[in-house]
């Protein structure tokens, strides 16, 4: 097959220096991340294109700011463009994506290298439906279309903002929002998801990738390719299960130092291309244990002396027969908010109740009031 690169397509780079907040020593993974992103537009002397996101907040700190702006100046430098859409964490007025010299994608069509390209910043349903109603009567359709939403196909009732039957008939819908890899047919067209550019949370996948976009000769359309990103070492284990769990936490330590032996040539390589490397400090490894609540003392003592290079989030889990008082299917993780709210609501009294006030709990804006629970909830009150 015959075909050109395009594009570099990335998405959800949530510049900062701290992807985790409550770790100060883990610091510089989207800068790395989006670094080599980079890279790989330069070397391919192609235009990237940001699916929103970029920034974590439309106010973004001033170390973001300007690694962002170096990047547009090394970009253009090279004769070539990057491309941007707002995602709903860096939505701003005025753009930072005009304010910083990129292109913004919003309501612009644009050929790169004989594909088509045009953008829609992330709305609201209401406003998104008005925004794809010009492309219904439209004699001619770009071949891709860039939006920052999660897509219902990929995305439970609650969660998704955007019907699939909502999307034109493009070629391809490059997608923000969605922190995983992913591609699927819709009925109208095929979304694609690049994912993000560092692991932001234990909730998404661990390895991280971006796609590039190359052109077909035979047949003028676009194709996606996707590539892996090179992250620092990470892994989530789970020795609740296990029959030898203090051997399978040993080879695990093992394991996320060789990785960091194995990372470290590429990183440095990384710190020698770019003169923002200041922004990176990957030196540790990230760790998530979960383990029977009886080992705590054991895992803690094996991983005390990794601290400073394997950064661990420690998630002790009771066992069914301590947990609650009540004898469960599997193990379940140690909670503080159900420890709270079972102080107030006693779950074997009124079990209905209990799953109430922790909903409630689990919503940050109503951890405050959780003495309140008791009397409301008790007294026969839901609101």
């Amino acid at each position: 097959m015959s075909k050109s690169p395009v594009a570099v397509i990335t998405g959800d780079s949530h510049l900062k220096s701290l992807p985790w907040s409550s770790r100060p020593d883990v610091r510089g993974d989207t800068f790395f991340g989006f670094n080599q992103i980079h890279q790989k537009a330069l070397e391919l002397n192609v235009p990237l294109v940001l699916l929103g996101d970029t920034f974590d907040s439309p106010r973004p700190p001033s170390i973001a700011v300007d690694f962002l702006k170096r990047a547009v100046e090394r970009q253009t430098s090279n004769q070539k463009e990057i491309y941007a859409i707002d995602g709903n964490h860096d939505l701003s007025r005025p753009s930072w994506i005009d304010t910083l010299g990129m292109r913004h994608l919003s309501n612009l069509s644009v050929s790169l290298g004989g594909i088509t390209f045009c953008g829609i910043d992330w709305k609201s349903p209401d406003e998104l439906a008005d925004s794809l109603q010009k492309f219904s009567g439209a004699r001619e359709l770009p071949h891709v279309l860039c939006m920052h939403q999660l897509v219902d196909t990929f995305n439970g009732p609650g969660i998704a903002n955007l019907a699939a039957t909502w999307l034109p008939a493009v070629e391809l819908g490059l997608l923000g929002d969605m922190h995983k890899t992913t591609r699927r047919r819709t009925e109208q067209t095929t979304v694609a998801y690049p994912g993000s550019c560092a692991l932001l949370s234990w909730g998404e996948p661990i390895a991280k990738n971006y796609w590039i976009l190359y052109r077909d000769h035979s047949t003028g359309l676009p194709i996606l390719e996707v590539n892996p990103l090179t992250s620092r070492p990470a892994f989530d284990l789970d020795l609740t299960s296990s029959v030898d769990p203090i051997n399978v936490l040993r080879a695990a330590i093992s394991g996320l130092n060789n990785s960091l032996t194995q990372f470290n040539p590429f990183y440095l390589s990384q710190k020698s291309f770019n003169k923002d490397n200041a922004l990176w400090n990957i030196v540790t490894a990230l760790l998530r244990v979960s383990y029977p609540l009886s080992l705590e003392k054991d895992v803690k003592s094996m991983l005390e002396p990794e601290a400073s290079r394997i950064s661990t989030w420690f998630r002790p889990v009771h066992s069914p027969q301590t947990f609650f008082g009540q004898s469960q299917g599997t193990d379940s993780p140690v909670d503080e908010t159900e420890q709270l709210v079972s102080g107030f609501v006693d779950q074997k009294v009124d079990p209905e109740a209990f799953q109430l006030a922790l909903q409630l709990a689990q919503n940050p804006k109503s951890l405050a009031p959780i003495a309140s629970f008791k009397t409301n909830l008790l007294g026969g009150k839901t609101s």
